[in-house]
């Protein structure tokens, strides 16, 4: 699945005139690792900054969740290697709750205890973003998604 931003109103904050776009389920309850024919949805961000994902996991989750982006006009598969028709990065994100960095090569690790948290990444000129599940053992896991603009 993928979800252009443009198909959806976004909502404006009046007292700051920052636009932002719906929150969208990109990984909806999950129990495994991605793969090509269960990929999480992607989002178009072409026309935002910013985007926050809230990460929930559920059940002492032991997993890794990366953020992938690509600047080509349609979603990437970050589950095959990155070429000239499928490329793709993984992107740095930060917790919002302590501005912990998290390596997009690396990710973030989840070791048995569920987490409840807010991540940003900084998504200026990127076209698609998609998360990913790697090394799944147990849980579930929900990522959110919502991007915005500076302005």
């Amino acid at each position: 699945m993928a979800y252009n931003l443009k198909d959806y109103l976004p909502t404006t904050n009046f007292g700051s005139g920052r636009t932002f776009s719906p929150s969208l389920p990109l990984i909806d309850g999950v129990t495994a690792t991605s793969t090509s024919s269960t990929l999480p949805a992607a989002i178009m961000a072409k026309d935002f900054n910013n985007v926050v994902f809230a990460v929930e996991t559920t059940g002492n989750a032991n997993a890794t969740i990366k953020f992938t982006a690509t600047t080509l006009d349609s979603p990437h598969d970050p589950t095959t290697t990155s070429t000239i028709t499928n490329q793709w990065a993984p992107i740095q994100v930060i917790d919002l709750s302590d501005g912990t960095s998290y390596d997009g090569t690396t990710g973030i690790v989840i070791s048995g205890t569920d987490v409840h948290k807010m991540f940003e990444a900084n998504i200026s000129s990127l076209s698609w973003i998609r998360p990913m599940v790697s090394s799944y053992t147990t849980g579930t896991i929900y990522v959110y998604g919502i991007a915005s603009t500076n302005q």
